[in-house]
């Protein structure tokens, strides 16, 4: 059998062709998927609050037992707040 020597723009069965090789499938052209762009929100900063005073310590002390809460869990007299402050050379 006899190589076959056409070329595009010869009569091919009735038909021309034209611009490309008849042996060969035609090119596709896919169209590329958009890029997948990322945004990371950019990061928070929040104000500080307002300063608070920690609330002040208190010892229950009571007077006529001579002493405090809870080694002595009734006051007939009452409690006295004292506040509470480490004894002398105590840290």
């Amino acid at each position: 059998m006899a190589p076959c020597s056409r070329t595009a723009g010869e009569s091919v069965g009735g038909g021309w062709l034209v611009g490309r090789d008849p042996y060969r499938p035609p090119f596709v052209v896919e169209q590329a998927p958009p890029p997948v762009v990322i945004q990371v929100p950019a990061p928070v900063q929040s104000q500080p609050g307002p300063q608070v005073a920690p609330a002040p310590q208190f010892w229950y002390y009571c007077d006529a037992s001579r002493a405090y809460y809870p080694y002595v869990a009734t006051c007939p007299g009452g409690w006295q707040t004292v506040p509470a402050t480490p004894a002398e050379g105590a840290q």
